[in-house]
């Protein structure tokens, strides 16, 4: 960079660096770097967000409806306003928003997405699996939330596989890894309960465990860090259904 006499220039972008990470160090003491420090939004930035949108455009919120807006919207702003603005565009003439206004306008997209993904990656079917970890991204999910996603949809299997070695029945099963509105999931959960063994759910929520301390360590962006977990996952996943 010392060197370098011409208008080029170099753009770096990284996910969450240490202070002891060797390229923050690096370009923070480099005359000729500029830095510049980013940061994610966090759930009580979303929930300022929406307020505040809504307030400028002369509506006011219940306190159940901002609750439940918070939880089906993400870190993604103009998502968010997006989303918003069909909101306003339902209200019509009235401007409070109510709990049954956001049920029936704002749908519940991360969270259909997130069952995709996860049981997408146990089933080993890589081209779902795909297709819903990009949405999640579209959407602005957080790689960490991902990550975590995945852990406890293994970790489930995990207590799955225990009660199964303690021959609980399907039904009872089921009863106790699923709430009421997933029980359509039943057949789906059952079949990578029995062919999940806990040797393999060990190690892949492990592997899980490694990638998010990756994310804080390595500089790599998070987003390609879990693509590649989420890859190798759904490539055993795959081999166990085989």
């Amino acid at each position: 960079i010392t060197y370098i006499k011409s208008d080029t220039f170099l753009l770096i972008t990284a996910d969450n660096l240490l202070k002891s990470s060797a390229l923050r160090v690096f370009c923070e003491n480099n005359e000729q770097v500029l830095t510049i420090a980013c940061y994610a939004d966090e759930e009580k930035d979303v929930r300022f967000l929406i307020q505040n949108y809504l307030k400028i455009k002369g509506y006011t919120v219940s306190e159940t409806a901002l609750s439940l807006l918070q939880s089906r919207l993400n870190e993604n702003r103009q998502a968010t306003k997006n989303e918003l603005e069909k909101l306003i565009t339902y209200l019509g003439e009235r401007t409070h928003v109510e709990e049954k206004d956001v049920i029936e306008v704002i749908s519940d997209t991360s969270s259909a997405t997130a069952e995709m993904l996860v049981f997408a990656v146990a089933n080993g079917q890589h081209k779902e699996a795909d297709n819903a970890l990009r949405i999640l991204f579209l959407n602005g999910e957080n790689p960490v939330g991902i990550t975590r996603i995945l852990s406890l949809h293994f970790n489930k299997l995990l207590i799955g596989a225990d009660l199964v070695s303690k021959r609980v029945s399907g039904e009872e099963i089921c009863k106790k890894l699923l709430r009421a509105n997933q029980f359509r999931l039943k057949e789906q959960l059952l079949q990578q309960v029995y062919k999940w063994k806990k040797e393999y759910l060990c190690k892949t929520l492990q592997l899980l465990l490694e990638t998010e301390q990756q994310k804080k360590t390595t500089g790599m962006p998070a987003e390609l860090i879990v693509e590649r977990a989420v890859t190798m996952i759904t490539g055993l996943g795959k081999r166990l259904n085989h």
